[in-house]
């Protein structure tokens, strides 16, 4: 019995050894590869790609167990910018034998187009008003610019925009209407900021206020400063005016009131002479009135009158410094 077993056990090792032998003489391989992630792999387009770790293995066919590892030769080019099927091979080799496998590589697109946005954010829309748009553009990586194919919706005081590329990727973005109203009205005169009214006449005072929402707000209009036709000068009237949104606006006007009898200059060839002080007093009764005094200057009595007209705010000309004619019309030199 126990040479029997002896005999069996020797049987299997002999019969293993000449397997092995065989195999190698023979080279009786078998080759099989480990791949790791998935024979058919799906990538978007435009996004890289990495090829996962492959190996093979060469085992003998009678005995799988007695496996090594083979070198892997593998192409991989990926054109990842390129629609559809690709494939990637994969081979390794023995003395005799050779194998191959694959990985199918499908490239799609499902990345919607993007929607940019021109936005101020100082804009506005009126209350009540239709929103006017302003701008937008979209592109897709694969279709290139589609802005021409957004489509927009107004929801809930929302702008929506939509749009569908190629290969029925829908992109979406959405806007909210700033509803407001940040300017005043606008004050206008019918007869301009400054006006010129004749004196003792009656001054009727025309402006109009339109606000962009309210409309005509003329009656909102409170005017501060009053015009005095009777007394001659500028006056200054101020006009402000608010909204509904609290937007308040400011103008001024100025009025002159004037005279129509014309304006005489006076002017006096005064040496000074004994008349001078008595003309003086005269004068100093009228403020308004300024005349002209062309003296002579050679009286130094007469300085003081001079003196008191200038102060008075009258001009004092040069009319000649003697009256000796037969001197200073003695020859054009003279």
């Amino acid at each position: 019995m126990k040479k029997t077993r002896i005999l069996a056990i020797i049987a299997i090792v002999l019969a293993i050894l000449t397997g092995y032998m065989a195999t190698i003489v023979f080279d009786l391989y078998t080759i099989r590869f480990d791949m790791r992630g998935q024979r058919e792999v799906i990538r978007e387009y435009g996004e890289p790609y990495e090829d996962p770790e492959v190996k093979a293995y060469a085992h003998p066919m009678l005995m799988p167990f007695l496996r090594k590892e083979i070198y892997v030769d593998r192409f991989v080019h990926v054109d990842v910018n390129k629609m559809g099927e690709q494939e990637i091979e994969y081979h390794a080799k023995t003395a005799k034998r050779e194998g191959k496998a694959t990985r199918k590589v499908i490239v799609e697109d499902h990345t919607p187009p993007e929607i940019t946005l021109v936005a101020d954010p100082d804009y506005y829309t009126l209350p009540g008003h239709d929103y006017v748009e302003e701008g937008f553009s979209a592109f897709d990586r694969l279709d290139g610019d589609v802005s021409d194919k957004v489509e927009s919706r107004i929801e809930n005081d929302k702008v929506i925009y939509t749009v569908t590329d190629a290969h029925g990727n829908t992109g979406t973005t959405e806007r909210e209407i700033v509803y407001d109203d940040r300017k005043g009205p606008v004050i206008s005169f019918d007869d301009g900021d400054y006006v010129k009214c004749m004196v003792n006449s009656t001054y009727n005072d025309k402006y109009k206020a339109v606000d962009d929402l309210d409309g005509d707000v003329t009656d909102k209009v409170k005017v501060e400063g009053k015009v005095d036709t009777g007394t001659l000068g500028v006056y200054t009237l101020k006009y402000t005016v608010s909204d509904s949104y609290g937007n308040e606006t400011t103008a001024e006007k100025k009025v002159e009131v004037i005279t129509n009898q014309g304006v005489i200059y006076l002017t006096f060839d005064d040496g000074p002479s004994a008349y001078t002080s008595r003309l003086l007093d005269i004068l100093d009764k009228y403020k308004n009135v300024k005349v002209t005094f062309f003296v002579i200057g050679v009286v130094p009595s007469a300085y003081g009158n001079i003196k008191r007209a200038f102060n008075a705010g009258h001009a004092i000309g040069v009319h000649s410094l003697t009256h000796d004619y037969a001197r200073i019309y003695s020859s054009d030199q003279a």
